[in-house]
């Protein structure tokens, strides 16, 4: 797979890539499918309806049908394209000097934030619920000195993992920025 082009910096080097969890996709993709069969049940619905009044007007509703269903199917298929990429591309990386953030917001529209590790103040990991707690995946929150503010990455694989490497990513950067001192 191909890192997004990055300048590193000579002796920089990358420590961990992360994309959101694979629950976070699944659900995303369920929902497309269930709103692509509705019209589905809808049309049955009206046959139901419309045969109860004894009417055979079937064949040009059915036509009809097809040629809306087509294009609402073609609409589905670009929402999971969009889902696809949006998930793909939106990547986390950890270096050991800075903490990269790329998301893509619209498919021609991508935000990429960067901080150095020395100018972190703390991390936050958050895991709500019983799925999130079994499957491995919530929210991490960065603090950061400065104008970048807070960095929010949400439905993150293996967080705990992450803040762990990060912390340990910083205190080394601190430690090589200052000269031994912590710095955290």
């Amino acid at each position: 797979m191909k890192v997004v082009e990055t300048n590193f910096d000579a002796d920089e080097l990358m420590i961990f890539r992360v994309r959101r969890h694979w629950f976070v996709l699944t659900i995303e993709v369920l929902g497309v499918l269930l709103v692509a069969l509705m019209p589905l049940v809808l049309y049955e619905v009206l046959l139901i309806l419309l045969g109860s009044f004894g009417t055979d007007i079937n064949f040009p509703i059915g036509i009809t049908f097809m040629a809306g269903y087509s294009a609402w199917l073609i609409i589905m298929w670009m929402m999971l394209f969009n889902i696809w990429t949006n998930y793909y591309l939106d990547t986390w990386m950890l270096t050991t000097k800075r903490f990269i953030a790329t998301d893509h917001i619209r498919l021609f529209n991508r935000s990429v934030a960067t901080f150095r590790l020395e100018r972190m103040q703390d991390v936050t990991v958050t895991t709500k619920g019983i799925l999130p707690t079994l499957l491995k995946f919530g929210s991490l929150e960065i603090q950061t000195a400065g104008e970048e503010g807070n960095f929010e990455i949400r439905g993150l694989a293996d967080p705990e993992e992450l803040k762990a490497k990060i912390l340990d990513a910083a205190g080394t950067a601190s430690k090589e920025m200052y000269g031994g001192g912590d710095g955290i």
